[in-house]
């Protein structure tokens, strides 16, 4: 059967709007997550108090819903420290964030153990200066494993000592470095940070979403690896999300 001309432009109308349809989802889908929270991919480093530098770490996690809030996730008796023995390590190496238009040092650091001379995992965390709903709140962390670096070992972490003989380098690892470096080295310490919180709050009160930011960039360890995170944050409730 042939169509008319006036159908043959409806038909051609349906599918442009079916076609613009499935790019607004693809988009939503990538970036829509990040752009919920009005909120960065990255951390900067300490001295970093404009936000306006290179991202270092990776964002791996949001904790949201209505007890989403440092003073319930953080600290020696929180969320995050009943889930995985984790402890407050806040007087720790600073480093800022911006959300919502404000770049801001972290709320609260825990960890698994003081960071002299041990290998282990480490969360920065920030307070969302906003709700993203009423009632609603939102914990941004960098989660990560990283390893003790001796100076002696590796002269790019630390320096000569006593006054700092070493320093913690990421668990080396970078999707954007191709599939042969992730084959060498497997998952990086962001990758294996973010596993292991999402398996720890694995449990009937919380509800846990993988969703894909994104935020693969790759940096060098002191050890002089490339380190970066797979791109995906785990988004989980606290209370009613």
């Amino acid at each position: 059967m042939r169509l008319s001309g006036e159908a043959m432009r409806r038909l051609r109308h349906k599918r442009a709007l079916l076609s613009a349809a499935v790019l607004a989802a693809t988009l939503a889908v990538a970036v829509g997550a990040s752009a919920h929270w009005h909120s960065g991919g990255y951390e900067h480093g300490g001295k970093d108090t404009t936000c306006t530098g290179r991202g270092v770490d990776p964002v791996g996690v949001v904790f949201h819903g209505t007890a989403a809030t440092i003073r319930y996730l953080g600290g020696n008796h929180g969320d995050i420290n009943f889930h995985t023995n984790w402890t407050e390590h806040s007087p720790e190496a600073d480093a800022y964030y911006e959300t919502y238009s404000v770049c801001k040092k972290e709320d609260d650091q825990v960890a698994e153990s003081f960071g002299f001379p041990r290998s282990r995992y480490h969360i920065r965390l920030w307070q969302l200066p906003q709700d993203y709903s009423p009632g609603k709140h939102a914990v941004a962390g960098t989660p990560h494993h990283e390893n003790w670096i001796w100076y002696r070992e590796n002269n790019g972490c630390g320096t000569p000592y006593p006054w700092n003989p070493g320093n913690h380098a990421i668990d080396p690892g970078a999707v954007d470095r191709g599939a042969g470096y992730q084959r060498e080295f497997g998952p990086s310490g962001y990758d294996k940070a973010r596993s292991y919180l999402a398996r720890a709050f694995h449990t009937n009160h919380h509800t846990i979403e993988h969703v894909d930011w994104h935020n693969s960039a790759s940096h060098r360890s002191c050890e002089g690896y490339w380190v970066g995170s797979n791109g995906t944050v785990d988004l989980i409730s606290v209370g009613t999300p």
